[in-house]
């Protein structure tokens, strides 16, 4: 699969630091510690301060959906809209943007910043993002998919990249769909599951660990399924009885019991789960007791606020008012009762200087410097959840891989993290502390 080449960049801020004189030779005067950050070059175009454009949408927002590094939104007219990078021509208007697969330390930056229509045959009724693919299930029952296929993703019966939508081939009657990383799967009217794609830690649930690059039916479900989800290597499926099943990468990584799963297999203690949200390599599900969350926990995304890996289901720190739970690549956030937003994981750097305020210069190092994930680094770790400044009235709530985007009332669209890729949709690529709105040319 194809990978972004990040480098991460360690800059010493120790005050004091100096370089020692050697041994043999008189003392002289120190010199200071050189800063390993890679200078911008001096032809880099000017990088917005200030979003601008409406931050009305044509249409009220109804739904999102969020890959590694790239957003996509269904209006209320069923159209859909996506912003952020186009590697692999994930936001689907017809575009490739090679260069966006640039480490953050490349300038000029690259991918849309604002959004972009997709060509859908029909009205979408769902949408769903990959790591660098998304679909959209329409109001037929039919699916479309568009971006990366290395894996046989988009389910079209190729691996070629597609930079417009393309169907599923023989997907019908399709009512939710799911992406993980480089694989998809679709619930059909009738309780059944087909999925597609990579098949490496087994996430088709058929039994190999083959890939398909056509829709295949789950096997060995002992029920009809009423929920699914997909995230990393790994898939989920809720059944009628509320039993939770699960198959693919193993909880070490996941939350898989094993090194891996290749037909549904059980969660121990998740028997009677409500909801589910599939991470990365996480698994977060409601009980009747509470949240729970369970898998790979190195930045806190556990909610619990540990860095232990749980390889059980292991209880969300316990806050008042959570409404609903959103597991992201490397976080976990709540939307909570009075509708704001509160996440586990190390604070994000809020000590940056207003952007509107920055020289040139200072705007292209924040570019540099800021190339991490949005959770920040473990060491950062607070006691309880933060809340995320700026959202208010939130109805839907998604993470990617260092940003999050929230509906919030009226059918607006805001979004907070970091934006080099064009990710928070607002006509920038700097980092924003507090979240936005989306802003339409």
């Amino acid at each position: 699969m194809r990978r972004l080449l990040v480098i991460v960049v360690s800059i010493s801020l120790a005050a004091g630091c100096r370089s020692k004189p050697t041994p043999s030779t008189p003392a002289t005067p120190p010199e200071k510690s050189k800063v390993s950050v890679k200078q911008p070059p001096a032809s880099v175009p000017a990088v917005p301060a200030r979003p601008t454009g409406n931050p009305q949408p044509p249409a009220a927002a109804a739904e999102l959906c969020a890959g590694r590094r790239h957003t996509c939104v269904r209006l209320s007219s069923g159209a859909v809209h996506c912003w952020g990078e186009n590697s692999q021509g994930q936001l689907g208007d017809g575009t490739t943007d090679k260069s966006s697969q640039r480490h953050m330390g490349d300038l000029p930056p690259a991918g849309r910043a604002r959004p972009v229509a997709v060509a859908l045959p029909r009205p979408a009724r769902q949408i769903a993002c990959g790591e660098e693919h998304s679909c959209a299930r329409l109001a037929d029952g039919t699916v479309q998919c568009w971006g990366d296929n290395e894996e046989g993703q988009l389910g079209d019966g190729s691996n070629t990249d597609r930079n417009r939508p393309v169907a599923v081939r023989g997907l019908a009657g399709a009512t939710a769909i799911a992406l993980g990383q480089s694989h998809g799967c679709a619930l059909l009217k009738d309780g059944t599951m087909r999925c597609w794609g990579a098949g490496s830690m087994g996430q088709l649930g058929i039994g190999s660990e083959e890939a398909h690059t056509a829709p295949v039916q789950v096997q060995q479900l002992p029920g009809k399924v009423i929920d699914l989800a997909a995230g990393g290597l790994t898939t989920c499926a809720r059944l009628v009885k509320d039993a939770l099943r699960c198959w693919g990468e193993r909880p070490s990584e996941s939350p898989m019991a094993k090194t891996r799963i290749t037909w549904p297999g059980r969660i121990k203690g998740a028997e009677r789960a409500k909801r589910m949200s599939l991470g990365f390599r996480h698994l977060c599900f409601l009980l009747e007791q509470g949240w729970h969350c369970m898998g790979d926990n190195l930045k806190g995304e556990v909610a619990d606020s540990t860095t232990k890996k749980r390889l059980v289901p292991t209880p969300v720190q316990k806050i008042e008012g959570i409404a609903d739970l959103v597991a992201g690549f490397y976080g976990t956030c709540a939307r909570m009762s009075d509708r704001t937003v509160r996440c586990w994981g190390p604070v994000p750097p809020n000590h940056v200087k207003d952007p509107a305020k920055m020289t040139q210069a200072e705007r292209a190092e924040l570019l540099v410097r800021f190339g991490g994930h949005m959770m920040g680094e473990p060491a950062d770790l607070p006691p309880a959840p933060w809340p995320v400044p700026g959202l208010a009235a939130v109805v839907q709530l998604v993470l990617g891989e260092d940003f999050g985007c929230a509906l919030v009332e009226g059918g607006r669209v805001d979004c907070w993290g970091h934006g080099f890729g064009g990710q928070l949709g607002d006509g920038t690529r700097i980092y924003r502390p507090t979240a936005g709105p989306v802003r339409w040319p």
